[in-house]
């Protein structure tokens, strides 16, 4: 599946979702792209799989997660710099 970002939101690019489905978590990986990190590199932090941190996005997490994984992004995206 292609995804693009436009105006800070991810969009599908082949539309392979049924009607209401939405990405969830668009925070997280926006914020993750705009800093250049990419997911596979989170999921390695975390210790984890890079599907299953993939499959881990598909549901809304909570705010202690996402607060883990945005100390992560801000730590690699100091290392990238």
């Amino acid at each position: 599946m292609l995804q693009s970002l436009y105006n800070n939101k991810v969009v599908y690019v082949n539309n392979n979702f049924r009607k209401g489905d939405e990405m969830k978590n668009t925070d997280i990986r926006t914020e993750a792209s705009n800093s250049g990190v990419k997911l596979w590199q989170i999921a390695e932090k975390l210790g984890i799989n890079d599907g299953n941190f993939s499959r881990k996005l598909r549901k809304e997490l909570n705010p202690e997660e996402k607060a883990k994984i945005r100390a992560i992004i801000a730590e690699l995206k100091g290392v990238s710099e």
